[in-house]
Order: C-alpha cells, then structure tokens, then sequence
C-alpha cells in the first residue's frame, strides 16, 4: 500500500494560500517572513560545554530516550491534526508538491527522529511547518509571532520544551 497520495491542486492551492513565501522557508532562501520556534529535549540552549557534555558519544540508551520523547510527541501531533508531507517539484525545484499520508503509520514512519533525511511537514490546523533538526531539536516556522498555545501545551505534556 502507498504511504502517500498527491493532494489535487484545489486541496494545494487551499493550504499554500495559508503558507506564503513558505518555499523559501524549505529552501533556505532569506529574507523570509517566517519565526522559528525551537523545541528541544533540553529545557534550555546549551552552553558550549554543556552541549559537549551532553551532545557527544550519547550512549545508546539515553539517545533512545531522547528519541522516544520526540516520538510521543509526533504520535500525538498525527493523532490531533492532519501533516502533510511534500516535495519540491521542477526542473529548479521551485514547486511543492503536497502529499497526504494514507494512515496515521505511515505518518508516523515518516515523521519520525530515526528517519533520514531529516522530516518535514506542513500542519495547517497550526499554521506552521514542523521539520527535524540536529542535536535533539526540531523545529516549527511559523508567520505569527509564536506558535498557537495548544500546540506550545502539546509540545509541554511530551515532556519537550519550547525554547
């Protein structure tokens, strides 16, 4: 069975309406209008011996539970709100291609702190992309100043922090 199926251009069009600019936000190119909220297993930034300490040879089981945290968060962000996954369509790649998962398993083994590369996806209830970062961090970008309150508390009841 296939973990994803292309949203029509109306479906697309509806959501990208809600994203402006978000092209750049995925590509890396500034200036952009998007914040970006951090959210860490780590309740606060790291100094640079801390992310020594804390950052280089994890043993495995203390990366695991890391990892787990991060999961519980991205089950219960499935379970909540449609994500939708994406590609960059074009020659430039200068299109996205919007895809629905077709089970909330295979959202979640897309959206997932083991996968490689790195996850990313749109969740319009929030009005923010979602995509994994290095070092026990992923992130949301986001057009308003801070990231909606219930997903601020979702995030907080994982046992993650917003930073």
């Amino acid at each position: 069975m296939r973990k994803l199926k292309n949203l029509s251009k109306n479906e697309q069009a509806e959501i990208l309406e809600v994203f402006p600019g978000v092209l750049n936000v995925i590509c890396d190119i500034e200036p952009y209008s998007y914040n970006q909220t951090s959210v860490s297993i780590f309740d606060h930034w790291l100094s640079e011996e801390e992310a020594i300490k804390l950052l280089v040879n994890v043993p495995s089981e203390e990366q695991h539970r890391r990892d787990d945290a991060f999961k519980r968060f991205n089950y219960f962000l499935v379970e909540s709100t449609e994500c939708y996954k994406f590609t960059l369509k074009g020659m430039r790649k200068e299109r996205i291609q919007l895809k629905r998962f077709t089970s909330k398993e295979s959202a979640l083994d897309c959206i997932n702190p083991d996968t490689w590369p790195f996850f990313w996806v749109i969740i319009p209830e929030y009005k923010v992309v979602y995509g994994q970062g290095y070092d026990d961090t992923a992130y949301f970008w986001h057009i308003s100043d801070t990231i909606p309150k219930p997903l601020e508390a979702l995030v907080n009841k994982r046992g993650l922090h917003v930073l």
